[in-house]
């Protein structure tokens, strides 16, 4: 079940690895916390951790996703989920106060909304995920389209495509 980046084990929902890569943002937040606590501005105070966090778990989520919930997901997605997700904790805070319970509906809403981002892109682009072709099926697949090229070649490419016996010569 914990197998390697590109396989195809990982069996945990959606929702569990936006889980797991929130605590990593969550811990990059806590390591720069202290930077921003000292700035004037309350907003900066909230606001670039939350950044910092989001980013981090959108990062985090991307390299996440294939080995742990066998799909796969964007870059650019992972972490407008990520920060999506995190804003909405600073958006409840000003709301709502800076209490328990805000923090928990702001948890549970941040973990529903990435993983509802993350879970339509992943099963949209899943469809476009194959097999890479082996030596022998591009061969096969070259030599039908030389046959093609040839039969074209024969009844002329932009003749009817009658038998050259039963072509109208006039």
């Amino acid at each position: 079940m914990w197998s390697g980046y590109g396989s195809t084990g990982g069996t945990l929902p959606v929702w569990v690895t936006v889980v797991i890569a929130c605590v990593g943002g969550g811990f990059a937040a806590g390591a720069v916390d202290g930077l921003f606590l000292a700035s004037a501005s309350p907003f900066v105070s909230q606001f670039m951790p939350a950044a910092i966090a989001g980013v981090t778990a959108g990062a985090a989520l991307y390299y996440l996703m294939p080995s742990l919930s066998s799909r796969m997901v964007g870059l650019g997605t992972a972490v407008l989920a990520g920060f999506s997700g995190a804003m909405v904790g600073v958006v409840t805070s000003r709301l709502m106060g800076d209490g328990g319970s805000t923090r928990i509906v702001s948890t549970v809403v941040s973990i529903v909304l990435i993983s509802w981002m993350v879970s339509g892109s992943a099963t949209a682009g899943a469809q476009f995920r194959q097999r890479p072709k082996s030596w022998s099926e591009i061969d096969a697949t070259d030599r039908e389209g030389t046959e093609l090229q040839h039969e074209q070649a024969e009844r002329g490419y932009w003749g009817s495509m009658q038998e050259p016996e039963t072509r109208d010569e006039s």
